[in-house]
């Protein structure tokens, strides 16, 4: 399966149908959240059109920059895995979007003990599967994908906690602009493609149970 991987557009989607005509055999979509910079159902409609267009699966999460209509239109258009596990040729995706709560008040975040309940029904649906991939917003705290200029790690421990109790193998986040890269939790992948507001978006490819993760720019 070769995966594409957007995160954190903020609203500048211009470059999306450039990136769809440059990457081929595309098997999936992955939206990590922050679609909008504080819109909603209109903006979501609007950015997202073109990868709509391309006709290739997706599955999506709200950031904690996107409004309640933006999860509203994921939902109506049966994108969002937000709460929900789905599995596509044999892979099993988890989803949670939002962050946890930010220094600033944002549309979207939730405790770990919110986030917790939300996922509680979608756990149940992981066991099994031969690849596990967890698809959030905000990343693991203590890695080098959650650390804010600062110094600081601003992270998710319930999404470290997850990770670790369902054998994870691939967490695709984002919210952290200035992480982004790759790290591991024990033997799962963590990646952040980078804020594609900036240019840069990633490629998964999993062939049986070996995944390779490429950061890109446009």
């Amino acid at each position: 399966m070769k995966i594409l991987c957007f995160t954190d557009i903020h609203g500048s989607s211009k470059k999306l149908p450039l990136v769809l005509s440059k990457e081929h055999d595309i098997d999936l979509i992955i939206l990590a959240g922050d679609i909008t910079q504080l819109g909603g159902y209109k903006e979501a409609g609007k950015i997202l059109e073109p990868v709509l267009e391309s006709f290739i699966k997706i599955l999506a999460v709200h950031g904690n920059m996107d409004r309640e209509g933006v999860l509203d239109y994921l939902e109506e258009k049966n994108l969002s895995i937000h709460g929900r596990s789905v599995c596509e040729k044999g892979i099993t995706f988890l989803g949670l979007g939002g962050s946890n709560p930010c220094p600033f008040p944002t549309p979207h975040e939730y405790t770990d003990a919110e986030a917790d309940q939300i996922l509680q029904k979608a756990l149940s649906g992981i066991t099994g599967s031969n690849v596990r991939i967890f698809v959030t917003h905000m990343p693991p705290v203590n890695t080098m994908l959650d650390v804010v200029q600062n110094g600081t790690h601003v992270g998710s421990g319930l999404v470290r906690k997850i990770i670790i109790d369902y054998h994870i193998d691939l967490c695709l986040c984002g919210h952290i602009h200035e992480a982004a890269g790759t790290d591991k939790i024990d033997e799962c992948i963590c990646f952040n493609p980078g804020a594609f507001r900036d240019g840069h978006y990633g490629v998964v490819d999993i062939k049986d149970k070996t995944i390779n993760v490429r950061r890109r720019m446009i």
